[in-house]
Parts: structure tokens; sequence; C-alpha cells
């Protein structure tokens, strides 16, 4: 199993009420690349915390004290769909309000990782109101038609609920968080794929493999512009990608960070 970063949107906030302030961004000049907070290069000195660690403001506490001890200035956070919208049409932003007053309070940077729909080619982290809903939020299947634990990147209603929360937790943000800006990058989703197969086999995955796929012509268009059928490899990352860029274009809302994602490759000897 591989993962794969890949840079999502450079887009900037240059619109808000705080645009005389330069928003976290990456120049490149001369064919150097850096970060810049505050106009200022930056370079991040960063801890990552477990999956759990942040979904609990108490457990937290002793934790913010450790990472300035160890002289970093940026700490990478796990956000869940599952603790903002625990109610379908209601969110809950202790955790994140309580996330960036902590590290505002030692003097700290933040990451966030939105664990949505996927992570680590599962689907733990979503409210159970889409986990127990399989009818409206289809699963992954495995070629002998076995299901598995993971939302099909195919789903429309899927993509249209987590757009919503993902577009209210960045709107939030930006609120409350424009002035200080304690969050300086944004991780959409952790390692979309599937375990153990080279990609989904469900009836609606069939479906759009065997079609036509003009959702893959201008993907699969070789460097002599011959268009070339999609791979299994193609066809588990593109649509996947797609629900992530839904989410992060967030219709007409651009950001005032940078924003990128991961995705999942299995490895040749752990495919089907």
């Amino acid at each position: 199993m591989a993962g794969i970063l890949v840079c999502l949107s450079c887009t900037q906030n240059q619109n808000s009420e705080n645009a005389d302030r330069p928003v976290p961004r990456f120049e490149t000049e001369n064919g150097v690349t850096r970060f810049f907070v505050d106009d200022e290069p930056f370079i991040i000195l960063g801890g990552e915390l477990r999956n759990s660690s942040a979904f609990s403001l108490e457990f937290m506490e002793p934790l913010w004290e450790q990472v300035a001890m160890q002289n970093l200035n940026t700490v990478l956070l796990p956000l869940s769909w599952r603790q903002l919208e625990p109610v379908e049409g209601e969110f809950d932003f202790t955790a994140v309000d309580g996330l960036i007053r902590g590290a505002r309070e030692h003097d700290l940077k933040l990451i966030f990782l939105w664990f949505g729909a996927w992570k680590n080619g599962l689907s733990g982290y979503a409210p159970a109101w889409v986990t127990s809903d399989t009818e409206r939020f289809p699963r992954m299947e495995y070629s002998d038609g076995r299901k598995i634990e993971v939302f099909s990147n195919l789903s429309e209603n899927l993509k249209e609920s987590e757009t919503r929360a993902f577009k209210t937790l960045m709107a939030h943000i930006r609120e409350t968080d424009s002035r200080e800006q304690t969050v300086i990058m944004m991780q959409v989703e952790t390692e979309v794929g599937i375990r153990g197969s080279s990609r989904d086999f469900s009836p609606l995955a069939e479906k759009a493999f065997s079609d036509d796929v003009a959702l893959f012509v201008g993907l699969l268009l070789d460097r002599e512009g011959i268009y070339r059928p999609p791979s299994p490899l193609s066809f588990a990352i593109y649509p996947g990608d797609s629900n992530v860029e839904a989410s992060a274009k967030l219709t007409d809302d651009p950001f005032m960070f940078e924003i990128f994602t991961e995705n999942q490759i299995e490895r040749r000897e752990e495919l089907e």
C-alpha cells in the first residue's frame, strides 16, 4: 500500500475582510518554491498526532505542552466528519474551536487533516447517519461480490453530503480564524482508495468502467493525444479525486490557505 500526495489547489482569498493580511501560500521564484506565512518564509517543523488524538479536547490538554517542548511550530491534527456533523444538517464546532484555541495558546500553527468519507482506504470516520444508510450511500465491492466497508466514490449522494459539510467547516474557519491565521493548510481526505483490490467491482462501478467513459477522456489521452481505455488504476483513483475536488472547490468560495490530498494505491502483490 502506498500513498500519493497531491497539491489540490493554491487558490487564495483576496476578497475577505482581512485581505490586507497576506495569506499562507506557496510561491515559486527562479525555480525555488517556498512557503510563506505573514509574507515571511516559513519552514514547517511539524508533528502529527495519532488518528484520534484530537477527538477529545481533554486528551489534547497535556499534549500541547509536549509539542511546544519539542521546539515544533506546527501540529497536524485530524478533524472527522463524524465530529463535525453528528446529525445531518447539524454542525458542532466544539472540537474545531478548541483545537484552534489550544494552538494559539502555545504559539503553534495548525494543519488540519479532514477525515471525511475515506481514511486509509476505509470509511471509518463518517457520521453514523451516513454509514448506516447503505442504500443512499452505497459501498464498494470486491470482484466476488463481497461488500467492503468503503463508500463508493461514484456516489453523487456522498459527494453532495460531504461537500456541504466541508464547505461549512471552511466557512467557519474563515469566520473565526481569518485574522489570526492559526490554520495554515488543510488536507482533504487521507488515502482515498480500496484495500486488497485494483478497483471497485460493484454494479455501479462495473457500468461506469464498461461505458465509453467520457469521464476519463481528458485524463487518458497519452502524450500523442491518443485515447487509451481506463486502467483499473486510473478508474480507482479518478472518481475519488473528483469527489475531493468537489469539496476543494467549494463552489465560488476561495481559500485562505493551501489545501492538498493523498491517494492510496495498492502494490501489485496486494491486488486481487
